[in-house]
């Protein structure tokens, strides 16, 4: 099923009963990758709202977007968030190394590809189990809405 939002509070968007998001302890290797892919429709008032994305691992955010505006005036209209994770040191104090794409596509024909891009870099814990989450906090606004799609994450070793 779909989340749901209330407005500025922070959700996560792979939902409830989509199986486990959890990283075994010492799964990570430095190299290891992870993908993840979140499909969504968005419908928008007249006006722009801010969102911002956060991909995690366990309580520690990895990557986020800040105040995200999404098009103004879109009904209806596809866009997705990527990220990738990349574990570039292991251990206690291991690194972990992020990125976080969200697509606005502002139409649902023949439309403009608008892409926001952020990266970030933190300090994780390899040797133990981290939960995977990607999250939204959704703007305010009464007549904007987003329906997620089921979302994927793969693991490259």
């Amino acid at each position: 099923a779909s989340p749901s939002w209330t407005a500025g509070v922070t959700a996560s968007i792979f939902g409830a009963g989509v199986g486990s998001l959890t990283i075994a302890a010492n799964t990570l290797i430095a190299g290891s990758v992870i993908r993840g892919r979140i499909p969504f429709l968005f419908n928008e008032d007249a006006s722009s709202e801010n969102a911002t994305w956060l991909v995690k691992l366990g309580s520690v955010t990895i990557a986020t977007t800040g105040a995200v505006a999404d098009p103004a005036s879109v009904t209806g209209a596809p866009g997705w968030v990527e990220f990738n994770l990349t574990c570039t040191a292991i251990g206690g104090s291991g690194s972990v190394t992020g990125e976080i794409i969200v697509h606005f596509l502002t139409g649902t024909t023949g439309a403009t590809d608008t892409y926001h891009r952020f990266t970030g870099t933190a300090t994780i814990d390899t040797t133990a189990s981290q939960a995977l989450d990607c999250t939204l906090n959704a703007p305010g606004a009464t007549t904007q809405s987003f329906a997620i799609g089921l979302g994927f994450a793969e693991l490259y070793k």
